[in-house]
């Protein structure tokens, strides 16, 4: 089975007036908080929905480096960056670099993984921006700024649009709207990611069959339920506790991407576990995984969001830089700046050939010899959460929640 995972893309439209917590990624930790804060803001909801914190963290940070005072304050609290500014960016480059090392390695042992992340700076033709934004987001986010004529929307529109499509393997289209981009647009921020990799061990696509699954509604749905047993030579590894099971199931390499479902125990004990789910409590969980042989049973199922993320991040303490009174002096001496949209839209695809994913945000075995007292039954059919993580960095690539695979949102 083949993973493809994830595009994703983060962007910020600018107005003008005129296993365990990884070594050496100090920026995961707080991506991965952002992760939960995020998802408990949109926990409320009943829908399915999917986003990248990865993608969001990449775009705060970088805006980050052109805030001053409170503006940047807000966004470093609600970011949860705990470093120092300059040790904040160069983590960020450090991390993006370290993973591009780890896709040549793998890609070198296995040939079957690839990651492309890549980050740029779209600037007004007119506008001069301050030389250490411009550096720090050249030399740590591999972000070349890119000039745009935004005076000219629908042309500017339609070549940034393209250039997340290119990025996202044509999964994420039409991120900007004709409504989000004007003549007072000065700067958008842009990164993406994509990624694809191959399973430890593949799901047969001859066992997967129509099986119940129970959405919120109570109402059970029929839906091709992938199976598969799993070994205790496999790589994937299950924890449980009173309220959840807990299951990562690796791709190929050791330092790749992982899925993880965190399944209630109860049919409808989701809205329960997302209030008691926190960062920490999940990295317990991580930490207490075992390889016992376990019937598997996941569903095959897409899910896809569009979020408007100003209310949210405005809910996590964002608030001055979505209004004129924002410091971005650091940005540019093109002034007022502030932040005059904030969107995101993502998409998974989990099959029998593995998972494929993007986002786009914007600111703008067989059963032989198996002993059945060991077994373990993990059976998807009822709403989860689920994440695509760097099983090397620790970093949450995506998060969202499955509760309704008829639905694709």
């Amino acid at each position: 089975m083949k993973i493809v995972a994830p595009a994703l893309v983060g962007l910020i439209v600018v107005t003008a007036g005129c296993n365990s917590p990884p070594r050496g990624s100090p920026v995961a930790p707080g991506s991965n908080e952002l992760a939960f804060d995020i998802y408990g803001k949109l926990r409320d909801r009943e829908a399915n929905f999917v986003f990248s914190p990865y993608s969001i963290s990449t775009g705060l940070a970088m805006l980050y480096a052109g805030a001053r005072g409170r503006t940047a304050d807000e966004i470093a609290q609600a970011g949860r960056f705990t470093l120092s500014a300059r040790r904040l960016h160069s983590a960020f480059g450090d991390s993006l670099r370290d993973l591009q090392a780890d896709v040549r390695a793998v890609r070198a042992s296995h040939g079957t993984y690839d990651m492309l992340v890549a980050n740029a700076l779209w600037l007004k033709k007119d506008c001069l921006f301050e030389s250490d934004f411009k550096a720090a987001v050249s030399e740590q986010y591999q972000g070349a700024p890119k000039s745009v004529d935004f005076a000219k929307a629908d042309q500017a529109r339609q070549q940034i649009n393209g250039w997340v499509e290119e990025h996202t393997e044509h999964k994420i289209a039409d991120l900007v709207t004709a409504s989000q981009l004007d003549s007072l647009t000065c700067m958008l921020l842009t990164n993406a990611i994509y990624m694809r990799a191959t399973w430890g061990v593949n799901f047969d696509e001859k066992e997967t069959r129509p099986q119940d699954f129970w959405p919120p509604s109570g109402q059970a749905v029929t839906v091709p339920m992938m199976h598969r047993m799993v070994s205790e030579g496999d790589l994937a590894r299950y924890a449980d506790s009173d309220d959840c099971q807990v299951l990562l199931l690796p791709c190929i390499g050791r330092s790749g991407l992982v899925f993880v479902v965190i399944l209630p125990k109860k049919r409808d004990g989701l809205a329960d576990l997302e209030r008691s789910l926190t960062y920490s409590r999940v990295e317990k969980l991580l930490s207490e995984f075992r390889n016992p042989e376990i019937d598997l049973s996941l569903p095959r199922f897409k899910v896809q969001s569009q979020l408007d993320l100003k209310p949210v991040l405005t809910a996590l303490g964002i608030e001055l830089a979505f209004k004129k009174t924002a410091d971005f002096s650091g940005i540019s001496d093109c002034q007022p700046l502030w932040v005059s949209a904030a969107s995101h839209k993502a998409f998974l695809d989990v099959n029998e050939r593995g998972i494929e994913a993007a986002a786009a945000s914007g600111f703008e075995g067989t059963n032989d010899g198996i002993d059945e007292s060991k077994r373990v039954t993990f059976k998807a059919d009822h709403p989860f959460m689920f994440l695509i993580r760097h099983r090397k960095s620790g970093q949450i690539f995506f998060m969202g929640r499955l509760a309704d695979p008829k639905s694709s949102n």
